[in-house]
């Protein structure tokens, strides 16, 4: 969302203008999508520790580590190709909700549904939010075996992974669109004014 806002704010156009690649723009943001989602597992996972006695094994971190950063890396990278679709700014939260709230469904994320229809669980295997949970699960499932590398899990979000990160290349548009966003405009308004000629 925040991606689609500065396209239309022209914040992006001013960064094609310099030398910076487009690839080193894009990997800097999948990078801090990653990182930031780290900071917030490492924090919940630390009130887990102290406050509900939940228990980490060491020899099963690594795989928890490779699948959270692989996984967060597959959804940032399909978040840029999100906001090439989305046409502003404004509609950005829209066509989020509109992509993760089913997919949540179909991938036993916010209802584990008992005996669901061969459809639903085939169409869930498609996409990659359920082997990540899986994976990410299994390496604290106390029942699973160290090291709990999910290899078959993790090749499924690499290869989201790349299709996110091949179509915002394609797709990926620095211009702000037609119309823009509702802030630029009421940026230019409160602003006593027009917006600058160069943004």
């Amino acid at each position: 969302m925040g991606t689609a806002i500065a396209r239309d704010e022209g914040i992006l156009k001013r960064f094609r203008g310099t030398p910076l690649p487009a690839w080193a723009y894009m990997s800097g943001l999948i990078g801090s999508g990653v990182w930031i989602a780290f900071i917030a597992a490492v924090v919940m996972m630390t009130v887990g520790v102290v406050a509900f006695d939940v228990n980490i094994e060491i020899s099963k971190l690594p795989a928890a580590l490779l699948t959270f950063v692989t996984g967060s890396a597959c959804f940032a990278a399909l978040g840029i190709a999100l906001a090439a679709a989305s046409p502003t700014g404004d509609s950005a939260p829209a066509v989020a909700n509109a992509t993760i709230l089913p997919l949540a469904f179909v991938s036993d994320v916010f209802i584990a549904v008992g005996d669901p229809p061969q459809w639903l669980t085939t169409l869930g295997d498609v996409f990659p939010l359920k082997h990540f949970v899986r994976a990410f699960q299994d390496a604290f499932h106390p029942l699973t075996e160290s090291p709990a590398f999910r290899l078959e899990h993790l090749a499924v979000m690499a290869a989201w992974g790349v299709i996110g990160a091949l179509l915002a290349l394609k797709f990926f548009t620095w211009e702000p669109r037609q119309g823009g966003s509702g802030r630029r405009r009421r940026r230019g308004r409160t602003g006593g004014g027009e917006a600058p000629a160069g943004e």
